[in-house]
């Protein structure tokens, strides 16, 4: 994976893309795994356009109660470490990006229970309070286990004769106990070494001379501290940190609903940094050391970066913090945290704040890296579409994220294997050979959004000690926090976030504040309370609000700029539901606009946005002079009379999911899932010029399609609008031309949920997606029986 920085625009490489910018799909293993179903299925992925993997092991003693596998050979045995590094290799010779991913399920750390059996503290110690009830006069003793007691918020001495009847609140140290074999004490150093000696020393032993050159990542997925978690030796730690006994404010430690005064509430900030400071330590650097010894990437994310306080309700004070030590930060977005506004609803979830990609792009560029990734569609259900999915990336995109990850294919195909964690992409499902299109798209959306550098000048501070404090305070921040960025992205002002160990690790310059790769002229501060004095004095100089990058009428467009040696690119992402035009007040010698479904650069004199919703209108701003080509059509010529030849029908069984050739006259209802062959035989009026370019566009047609002529694929759709552009020479004058369509699979689905009663719950898993109303009932699918071919000028 190329990580460097400021790299120029290059046209043949905006063409075709380099390896390293493809979307690569996590492979779920949940099957006995041979040398010949590698083959098998990696053709398939190739075949369907996919373009980089990484093997998603799912042993069966991962969480058994929950999930259903029968993977084997088993975990990180050496039969499955060759059949890995047989993945591996095959997979580049098809050409392919690959990672390796560093569990067993998730979260990391736990090597899938290994780690549980060779290290003594592997499991996370919380606070437990227990209550006694003790009579005026009895005589009190702490018991042998208990580390202290307290009456209400005061502690009290080991021995004491009650003067009233009172509750006696005693506390414990108590190991937790998940249902994964994978969760582990984060914050301790020599959990994750052993985590480090019996994962990742095992790759490297048994293909550590791939790293760096066919491996380019190890994929690291929610490690994670508890937010009441007490880490080994912690008291020492915290007085060593803070110079007092965290042992006299366990009450406040525990619940923040105990916290009452000012100095409780700076308790509760200090006892959060330290937990922040051993994960940084102990996880995030720990395991990019280890990776950057041996010549590989550190890629990954934690956990609930989507909720602004998520650094709270987990254990890592700071997700920006906690993500710096990654050498490619990320975010989970699953659970349609990111949606497609139907209907004017909000394009993330309700419990998201709005920008929190920006979380992991921040994270990048202040630790002076240019790669921040996403893990995404993990629970959108079988139904989600290519203009889905476009809307999903781009939202990242726009806001800094440039390696894109998917969930998810799987081994397994019989009984409900490929119908866990939805969408499972696999041939028995409609639309399977499209995944080109949307892949190649995306992979020029990567390619041009890691170019230069991010031009932002501006950061918003998030006030993560206010989140520790109480509810009410960290409810406050966390409001005024989020209408800060909002109001940002809807004046057009592009912005980093900025957290308090950033700015005291910083710069402070005349030109800004400097961090990593970052120069922040601007930094603008939401209303908060907990604002340390060394902070609020270092970034005092800079407080202000910052320029639009462009001057925008439409809120629903949200604007990135990134500076190249060679000029300027300008990105507009269209996240309203209707379809945007605007003309943007941009001066240059030369505007380009870049297509990114075809690769194509256009001459055009103003910078006009017209996009429907999801998508990026891309400029190039340069001196430099390209020869270019017009999407304007001098004739066109439509083929008609299609009539069904096939019908391939999705079905879900008892056996597993399975494509069957159906009755070419049954009805095609909202019931239906698969895929219909349209064919005609045609003639064109004059034959096409080999060298000249040519526009194939369907109307009327959904969810995806491809054009085959002669029994050769010529044009693949996905997103909308149907249009693709080809070369003359790959257009005969004459002969018989196969429409295939496809919807998705969501349908059927919905029309077999019965089908479900036969199986346990551990077989069903525990993300029935239909349940969350993110797999939603399609109308039937339609094909305007119209192909129209355009020669373009």
């Amino acid at each position: 994976m190329n990580i460097q920085k400021g790299m120029d625009f290059d046209r043949s490489l905006f063409v075709m893309p380099p390896r390293d910018c493809e979307v690569v799909y996590g492979w779920e293993w949940n099957t006995p795994i041979t040398k010949e179903l590698i083959d098998a299925q990696l053709k398939e992925a190739h075949d369907a356009g996919i373009k980089g993997l990484y093997v998603l092991p799912f042993p069966k003693n991962y969480m058994p109660g929950c999930f259903a596998s029968t993977m084997s050979p088993d975990y990180l045995t050496d039969e499955f470490m060759e059949l890995v590094k047989y993945t591996v290799v095959e997979g580049r010779k098809l050409g392919m990006e690959m990672w390796t991913y560093d569990e067993g399920g998730w979260p990391s750390g736990g090597a899938c229970g290994l780690t549980h059996t060779q290290h003594p503290e592997t499991i996370e110690q919380v606070l437990r309070p227990k209550y006694k009830l003790l009579k005026k006069g009895e005589k009190y003793t702490l018991p042998e286990k208990a580390i202290a007691a307290y009456d209400c918020y005061t502690q009290l001495p080991n021995e004491f004769v009650a003067e009233r009847d009172m509750t006696v609140w005693e506390y414990y140290l108590e190991n937790t106990y998940w249902q994964s074999s994978c969760r582990v004490d984060c914050s301790n150093k020599g959990v994750i070494d052993t985590f480090l000696n019996n994962t990742y020393e095992r790759y490297y032993e048994k293909m550590g001379e791939l790293f760096g050159s066919d491996i380019s990542l190890m994929f690291t997925d929610e490690p994670t501290v508890q937010n009441i978690t007490i880490p080994r030796n912690f008291f020492e730690i915290f007085k060593k940190e803070y110079g007092y006994d965290a042992m006299d404010y366990l009450p406040v430690i525990m619940d923040a609903e105990n916290a009452k005064t000012e100095r409780d509430y700076q308790v509760r900030i200090d006892y959060g940094r330290l937990l922040g400071k051993l994960f940084y330590e102990n996880f995030s650097c720990n395991i990019e050391k280890w990776c950057a010894d041996h010549n590989i990437f550190m890629g990954g994310h934690i956990d609930l970066e989507h909720l602004a306080d998520g650094g709270a309700q987990r254990g890592y004070f700071s997700h920006l913090h906690a993500l710096s030590g990654f050498d490619i930060p990320g975010i989970d977005v699953i659970w349609e945290q990111i949606r497609y506004p139907y209907g004017g609803r909000s394009p993330v979830s309700d419990d998201a704040y709005p920008f929190y990609p920006r979380v992991a792009s921040s994270a990048s560029r202040q630790s002076g890296r240019n790669l921040s990734l996403t893990e995404s569609l993990g629970v959108y259900g079988d139904g989600v579409t290519p203009d889905e999915i476009r809307y999903v990336i781009n939202y990242q995109a726009i806001r800094g994220i440039n390696v894109f990850n998917f969930l998810m294919l799987t081994s397994g195909r019989e009984g409900l294997m490929a119908m866990g964690e939805r969408p499972v992409f696999c041939p028995q499902k409609p639309g399977f050979y499209h995944l080109r299109q949307i892949n190649e798209y995306l992979a020029r959306v990567a390619y041009l959004v890691r170019l230069g550098e991010a031009n932002i000048d501006t950061a918003l501070y998030q006030p993560c000690a206010d989140y520790w404090t109480c509810e009410a305070y960290k409810n406050e921040a966390v409001d005024a926090f989020t209408k800060a960025g909002v109001q940002l992205e809807r004046k057009h002002i592009p912005f980093d976030m900025i957290d308090d160990d950033a700015i005291m690790n910083a710069e402070a310059t005349p030109d800004g504040l400097k961090i990593g790769d970052a120069c922040y002229k601007h930094i603008v501060i939401p209303a908060c309370r907990f604002m340390p004095d060394e902070v609020k004095a270092k970034v005092a100089p800079y407080v202000s609000e910052g320029q639009p990058l462009v001057n925008v009428r439409s809120e629903a467009l949200v604007v990135m700029g990134r500076k190249l040696k060679s000029g300027e690119l300008l990105f507009v992402f269209n996240e309203g539901e209707a379809h945007a035009k605007e003309e943007l007040d941009v001066k240059a010698k030369n505007i380009y606009r870049l297509d990114l479904y075809n690769g194509e650069m256009y001459k055009v004199k103003n910078a006009v946005v017209d996009i429907p919703c999801g998508d990026i209108a891309a400029f190039y701003l340069t001196d430099d002079e390209y020869s270019t080509v017009t999407d304007e059509a001098e004739s066109s010529f439509d083929i008609n009379g299609f009539e069904i030849s096939k019908i391939k029908q999705f079905k879900m069984v008892r056996e597993g999911v399975t494509s069957v050739e159906a009755d070419i006259n049954m009805p095609i209802d909202d019931k239906f899932s698969g895929e219909i062959t349209y064919v005609t035989d045609y003639t064109l009026s004059t034959a096409p010029d080999a060298d000249a370019r040519y526009r194939i566009k369907l109307k009327d047609t959904s969810v995806t399609a491809s054009v085959a002529v002669n029994g050769k694929t010529i044009a693949v759709f996905g997103t909308s609008p149907m249009s693709v552009v080809v070369c003359g020479k790959d257009i005969p004058a004459s002969g018989k031309m196969e429409v295939v369509v496809a919807n998705t699979a969501a349908n059927e689905i919905f029309a077999t949920q019965d089908i479900l009663q036969y199986f346990s719950e551990p077989e069903r898993g525990p993300f029935d997606v239909t349940k969350f109303g993110f797999e939603v009932r399609q109308a039937p699918m339609s094909f305007g029986n119209l192909v129209t071919i355009e020669k373009l000028k």
